[in-house]
């Protein structure tokens, strides 16, 4: 049976095209993908790798720019310039490019990216998500492109024996996760097997597909391949060759994945077969990742699926309320006011119930949306919607309140939506806690509460699925778009 070359360069060249729509795409939208490559040092190999990133960002479309610094850069000084580059809204994604100088602690460095722009999946938010399956993180990069292989060169999957060989935090265990996720191009029953395994060829010989991530050169041959298993070599090695100019060339550690025109790659053990070359690192060095936010999803604003819009508060925005705050949730922006009635319902007096109540009113002004929206008086009723957010506003509220202890008083919680762009229920929410928690605040300053009848906070957020993407926070044309949403109240 003779091998089939997995030609890792074709794929990165489909996967180019379909990236270079997709940021045309974005750019019509007027947003310009924006990666950061941080390289301290001047490794040889290092600034081969982040030029030849560049060049294939560049090809698609996708701004990039690389921040140098000296080796003898001290972590806090690089911990600066990575918060500098997390507050910029233009940066979509960081790159920390390794290996860092040996004084530079790796764990530390890659937890500072902020997640939502960690490209490369280090972080241990991004490394958390990928254990629960969580698809709003990012994946890293040399796994997913196994998958992408795996995918592109249309190997079954489901049910196969996968057998990782190599536990590196970067490939070998993040692998073995994602093809045992019950997914497509996945769901393999996995064996994640090392240098020190004991009998390790036994093992390899019962894979479907073989997977070498390890840091030795030819360190799996033939004896460790069943027929027609797949073999994808990640490995990546400089081995010493006189005859090579350079004096070395590129290995990987496979011995039995040799380059193409080499007669010996018809090797009968091997059906399906990754030779480590030039081709593969085409591959690897693809800046197309599928599971970039800005690559991902349409989101207009140029937020990731699980970032928020920006919040402000401005406290006591109406001086005669007894508590008050202006909440602006991106271009949504609530007036939350508490007002105090020392009065209980009839109803409570009737049927001799102790403590006090709270409920709440909402409305949306004219002038809040892009078209008038006219006012319930001018209706003669509250239309069915405001009265489905004013239920959910006060349900909310005496959810975490101790009406006992507000004493016989009636609390009232007004929201008015001054600017409406989605989520304006979860901000009146949110704000109409912090309202109640000012309002509060006062009555015990003078004198009228003494317990705190605030349990615990509560807050709101919206989620939805558009276009098959989880997203976090809605605005309103992903609201009104998504094939599915819910507010969450907290």
């Amino acid at each position: 049976m003779s091998a089939r070359i997995l030609d890792g360069e074709a794929f990165a060249s489909q996967i180019h095209r379909e990236t270079a729509s997709r940021v045309t795409a974005l750019a019509q939208r007027g947003i310009t993908p924006r990666l950061v490559f941080i390289r301290v040092g001047e490794d040889p190999a290092s600034r081969a790798y982040v030029s030849r990133k560049e060049t294939r960002a560049k090809e698609v479309g996708i701004t990039s720019h690389t921040m140098v610094l000296p080796e003898s850069t001290p972590l806090a000084t690089l911990l600066r310039e990575i918060d500098t580059l997390n507050a910029d809204p233009k940066v979509h994604g960081i790159l920390i490019q390794s290996p860092l100088p040996s004084g530079l602690p790796n764990d530390q460095v890659y937890a500072r990216v902020s997640p939502a722009k960690d490209v490369d999946g280090f972080h241990p938010v991004n490394f958390g998500k990928l254990l629960l399956g969580d698809p709003t993180g990012f994946l890293p990069c040399t796994p997913a492109g196994i998958l992408e292989i795996l995918r592109l060169g249309k190997i079954p999957t489901k049910g196969k024996h996968a057998v990782v060989v190599g536990r590196g935090q970067i490939v070998g265990r993040p692998l073995a996760v994602l093809l045992a996720r019950k997914s497509a191009h996945a769901d393999c029953t996995v064996t994640l097997a090392h240098s020190s395994t004991p009998n390790l060829p036994s093992i390899t010989r019962q894979a479907d597909i073989l997977i070498g991530a390890l840091g030795r050169p030819h360190f799996l041959t033939p004896d460790h391949v069943q027929p027609g298993a797949t073999v994808i070599d990640v490995g990546v090695n400089r081995i010493a060759d006189a005859s090579n100019p350079r004096g070395y060339r590129l290995v990987g550690g496979c011995g039995l994945c040799l380059r193409p025109n080499d007669r010996r790659s018809n090797h009968p053990k091997s059906r399906w077969r990754r030779p480590h070359d030039h081709r593969t690192s085409s591959f690897q060095y693809s800046p197309c990742r599928r599971d970039y936010p800005f690559m991902s999803t349409s989101r207009a604003d140029g937020r990731s699926p699980s970032d928020l819009r920006p919040l402000s508060f401005t406290w006591d925005i109406a001086p005669q309320a007894v508590g008050s705050i202006l909440l602006k949730c991106g271009k949504t922006e609530v007036i939350c006011t508490a007002s105090v009635e020392e009065v209980v319902p009839r109803w409570m007096k009737e049927k001799g119930v102790a403590g006090g109540w709270l409920t709440a009113e909402y409305s949306m002004l004219p002038a809040s949306t892009s078209s008038r929206k006219a006012r319930d008086s001018a209706r003669g009723k509250v239309d069915g919607r405001s009265t489905e957010i004013q239920r959910l506003l006060g349900r909310s509220l005496r959810a975490v309140t101790d009406l006992t202890a507000l004493g016989p008083r009636s609390l009232w919680i007004d929201c008015d939506v001054l600017s409406a762009d989605g989520g304006t229920r979860t901000t009146a929410i949110t704000g109409a806690c912090l309202a109640l928690r000012r309002a509060i605040e006062r009555l015990q300053l003078s004198g009228k509460m003494t317990a705190d009848p605030l349990r615990t906070p509560v807050a709101a957020i919206s989620v939805g699925l558009l276009n098959n993407q989880p997203l976090l926070d809605l605005n309103y044309p992903e609201d009104r778009d998504a094939q599915v949403d819910m507010n969450v109240v907290m």
